[in-house]
């Protein structure tokens, strides 16, 4: 930076002389012919050197001079002195005058002069200007340091909210009046922004091809200061005509990422302490990379809320769909497996109304109809417990052998009509923790499955043994096996295959009514027949 020379005197003569002596040096020099303005001088311009008309009568005295060095004390003076001063009181170069020069000017030698003091004043100008440096970096770190806390703890706010923020932010750091942030759609080759006007916000469009200084700054990639925005070309003063602001100065600058990539434009306006400096661009130059960090995380963090919107959208779809395709299939099952069992009601209903049948015939039809009411009582039944996911077990001693026989009789007249014979052997008799009549329901359930498999007649096996810690109960059949398609699937509700009654909940309720006695179920199956285990716990001793 330039030294500072400030020359006054109220001579022009001796101006000149002084310029003379001055104008080799590359100063910044600032003169005057009224000395009685030296203290507004000298205070406005701060100067390294000052070059004084100075007579120690007719001065003011040391307070004068002094009064000029408590302005700025690290300034060195030169006294123009009249021909007549012989010596300088020590009061004075105590205070900064550094040296004096008598009339009429000598120019070498005043030259020689200024350049001691010069050459003295450098160190204290660079240490001036490093000490100005560090203070604006310290405060610039600060600033930044600020708003990374305020932007980084609302990083999961929209980015309407984040672009509001940093408008704010911006014009609180630069001491400015307003603050508008263009983001630049690339897809579109555009830049917008959001506005507030009363209750309701509207969109600013610009389109790269429009003239202005914000499409300027972004397609230049240069910042822009403007110190009277009146007087620049590129200025667009109907805004200011229809809100009836009045724009004084501007400070375009534009918003890069780390990869050099155009995310958009700060357009600032109307910078209350005076004209925007090269330091409110410094600053800019900081703050304009964690803008544009927030501005692309917000836009991500914005695009994968919606990504999850239309994903949650469209599971949320798929289960309806998958709910009415269950509903469906339920209610199609439902419908045709209960009309097996009242076609065989209405049939032995009229056979039995009609009289034409003897009474042992319609004993049978009543035996028969009264069988199905209870098929699709149960079958009731096991919707309504499915559906509530509702039910209640009482886990009792429960004698193997009375509870095999009695399941056993319940299943005989059926069996016997398909020609399918019984064969039980228990090698396990002792006591077995259940809920006899649900566990019953789940034995029942498997072998309406096995009566299904042999249309055309064959054995099912019963049959008990302990394996180890625990009892195994085995139900065998020899019919065509589980198809491939549904193995996997065997205990999933409505799975079915083949069948011509049954709501395709039956193994599914197994599965249920299994677990809820602590014990496993596992399958077997080929194209011979296929064997159920039931796995439960050897009861404790005592039970």
């Amino acid at each position: 930076m330039q030294q500072q020379v400030l020359i006054v005197h109220s001579q022009t003569s001796v101006i000149a002389d002084v310029l003379g002596a001055l104008d080799q040096g590359p100063h910044q020099l600032t003169v005057s012919t009224e000395p009685n303005l030296t203290e507004t001088l000298c205070e406005k311009y701060r100067p390294d050197l000052l070059i004084m008309d100075w007579d120690p009568d007719g001065f003011g005295g040391i307070e004068a001079f002094q009064a000029l060095h408590d302005l700025n004390p690290e300034m060195l003076s030169i006294g123009i002195a009249p021909g007549d001063v012989q010596a300088v009181p020590s009061e004075y170069v105590r205070n900064g005058l550094r040296s004096w020069h008598q009339l009429p000017i000598k120019i070498d030698q005043l030259r020689k002069q200024v350049e001691r003091c010069l050459w003295v004043a450098q160190p204290k100008r660079t240490l001036v200007d490093l000490s100005r440096d560090i203070d604006e970096r310290a405060s610039h770190l600060d600033t930044f340091l600020s708003i990374s806390r305020s932007i980084t703890a609302n990083l999961r706010n929209d980015l309407d909210t984040l672009l509001e923020q940093i408008a704010e932010e911006t014009s609180r750091m630069l001491v400015a009046e307003r603050t508008s942030l263009f983001i630049f759609d690339r897809a579109h080759d555009c830049l917008w922004s959001r506005v507030a006007e009363g209750e309701v916000d509207r969109t600013i469009t610009l389109g790269m091809d429009q003239p202005g200084i914000v499409v300027h700054v972004a397609k230049t990639g240069q910042p822009l200061q403007v110190q009277d925005a009146y007087r620049e070309p590129l200025f667009n003063p109907d805004v200011d005509r229809i809100t009836g602001y009045h724009t004084r100065n501007i400070l375009g600058f534009p918003v890069r990422n780390d990869r050099g990539e155009l995310i958009g434009v700060i357009e600032t306006l109307n910078k209350i302490s005076g004209p925007f400096t090269d330091s409110d661009e410094r600053l800019l130059a900081i703050m304009s990379f964690l803008f544009a960090a927030a501005i692309e995380n917000a836009q991500l963090y914005e695009a994968l809320r919606q990504q999850i919107r239309e994903n949650e959208s469209l599971e949320s779809q798929k289960i309806q769909a998958d709910r009415l395709a269950v509903v469906g299939q339920m209610a199609s099952s439902i419908i045709h497996d209960i009309r097996g069992p009242l076609a065989i009601i209405r049939g032995y209903a009229e056979l039995a109304v009609a009289g034409t049948e003897s009474t042992e015939k319609r004993q049978r039809f009543a035996n028969t109809i009264t069988a199905e009411v209870s098929r699709l009582h149960d079958m009731a039944r096991d919707l309504q417990e499915y559906s509530d996911g509702t039910s209640s077990v009482a886990l009792i001693p429960t004698a193997i052998e009375p509870f095999i026989e009695s399941f056993l009789e319940l299943i005989r007249p059926d069996f016997s009509e398909r020609s399918i014979h019984i064969i039980h052997h228990l090698q396990y008799e002792g006591n077995l923790m259940m809920d006899a009549g649900r566990m019953k329901r789940a034995f029942h359930n498997i072998s309406a499955n096995a009566a299904d498999a042999m249309a055309s007649g064959g054995s099912f096996m019963v049959t008990s043994s302990q394996v180890g810690e625990h009892v195994h109960i085995e139900l065998h059949d020899t019919g065509a096996g589980v198809p491939d398609d549904i193995q996997d699937r065997l205990f999933e509700p409505f799975v079915t295959s083949g069948k011509t009654h049954g709501t395709g909940l039956g193994l599914a309720v197994v599965n249920r009514i299994i677990h809820e006695h602590q014990a496993e179920i596992t399958v077997a199956t080929s194209t011979t027949g296929t064997t159920f285990t039931i796995r439960f716990p050897v009861p404790m001793e005592g039970t």
